[in-house]
């Protein structure tokens, strides 16, 4: 503190803060905080006349002393909290939504659209990809899958991989001759690619819903899962649609 005058004071000071993420360490936080105040006595009150907030730039050199503005690293941290939410929402192998993600996102599309299909898909005998080829090779495979499958559908749909081998698609403004387009397409496609990758050809078991405007997510998963099922009783390597409570 410094007294300027008999009616004018200066409060001053520095604050050193040091907080570690351990799940997140790009997000850590080693800063200094400086601080002035200047008070004035006015009418027998002291008021604040003036307040000054600034905090180092820590990449600076050594001997240099510009401050950064509180504001600044605000914006720099609510950047930072929205890319670690991204990366919370995606699958880390395909860069595709992972589960959570797939059913919230889900949820607010359902509200806003009224054609939806939800589709599950596996990739037939996975685990004799890991084992003849390995797990490197593997995660090769889920990886092409989630090209596959992303660029098979339109931009505003929603991918996932929900976990192991398994993927699941929103799509909407589609009836079930484009859905079952879609399918093909993607089935199509892993055999093609394969075929490149390990020269054999592979399957995929897909089971297709399409989603009424009275239900939920889970209703349509749940129905999904059980077209998903159908495909894999007939021998795998195709698609099965639930609609109106039949399997075709």
């Amino acid at each position: 503190m410094k007294i300027i005058n008999e009616s004018t004071v200066l409060v001053y000071g520095e604050i050193h803060v040091v907080h570690e993420q351990e799940n997140y360490p790009e997000a850590n936080i080693d800063m200094g905080t400086r601080f002035s105040v200047i008070f004035q006595q006015k009418e027998g009150m002291w008021k604040i006349m003036h307040l000054h907030h600034s905090i180092p730039n820590i990449e600076q050199q050594q001997g240099e002393s510009y401050p950064r503005t509180l504001s600044e690293k605000l914006k720099e941290t609510q950047e930072l909290a929205k890319k670690l939410r991204n990366l919370a929402r995606k699958d880390p192998l395909t860069n595709l939504y992972n589960r959570p993600a797939f059913f919230e996102e889900g949820r607010k599309r359902l509200k806003k659209q009224k054609n939806c299909y939800c589709m599950l898909i596996d990739l037939d005998y996975f685990k004799s990809i890991n084992d003849t080829y390995g797990h490197v090779k593997g995660d090769d495979v889920l990886r092409k899958a989630g090209q596959i499958i992303e660029s098979s559908i339109q931009k505003e749909d929603i991918a996932s991989r929900i976990g192991g081998d398994e993927f699941a698609v929103l799509c909407s403004d589609v009836d079930d001759k484009i859905i079952c387009n879609i399918a093909e397409s993607i089935l199509q496609h892993y055999h093609e690619e394969m075929n490149i990758m390990l020269g054999t050809t592979m399957g995929m078991s897909i089971g297709i819903t399409k989603v009424s405007s009275r239900e939920t997510m889970k209703d349509a998963y749940h129905k999904a899962d059980l077209a998903l099922y159908e495909t894999k009783r007939r021998g795998r390597n195709g698609y099965s649609l639930y609609a109106m409570h039949v399997l075709k």
